[in-house]
């Protein structure tokens, strides 16, 4: 299992029998292990472990809370398309929790997980938008279009 921390791409297989070891692990409230194959599996790219770690740093599960590494965490989940990720990060915007606080970006990524499906980020993305100028909307709906017609994820 370890090839993904020698540098060789991981498999599916080894992948999801880490985030099962992980989730085995929180759930057993040992959040050393989870935290370990949680990102053990998230530098393999797999988002959902990228948001795992993010909320466990938010939060402060086990370490320290520290909201900078979470959105970190949580915008490499959104730029791979996590809808998750994007809510998380948008709303960390949103709110100057661990970024500058920034409404034009927050809508930006709050919009992406609306239009990813998740119908939270869609309300809270316009309710975001109230106010903003006709400027930033333009912004944002150029971004939004940018990234959806380079296929959804940042490479």
């Amino acid at each position: 299992m370890g090839n993904a921390a020698q540098g060789q791409t991981a498999t599916d297989q080894e992948i999801n029998e880490r985030l099962t070891d992980a989730i085995r692990a929180y759930d057993g409230g040992d959040l050393e292990t989870a935290w370990e194959s949680w990102q053990w599996a998230a530098r393999a790219g797999n988002t959902d472990a990228m948001t795992f770690l993010a909320s466990m740093l938010e939060r402060g599960e086990g370490l320290r809370p520290d909201t900078r590494r979470a959105a970190a965490w949580y915008r490499r989940a959104a730029e791979r398309g996590d809808t998750i990720g994007q809510l998380n990060l948008g709303e960390m915007y949103l709110n100057g929790r661990g970024l500058k606080r920034d409404r034009v970006e927050a809508v930006f990524w709050l919009t992406l997980a609306g239009r990813g499906g998740n119908v939270w980020a869609a309300e809270k993305s316009v309710a975001a938008a109230t106010g903003l100028n006709i400027a930033a909307r333009k912004v944002i709906t150029a971004r939004v279009n940018k990234w959806t017609a380079e296929g959804g994820a940042i490479r």
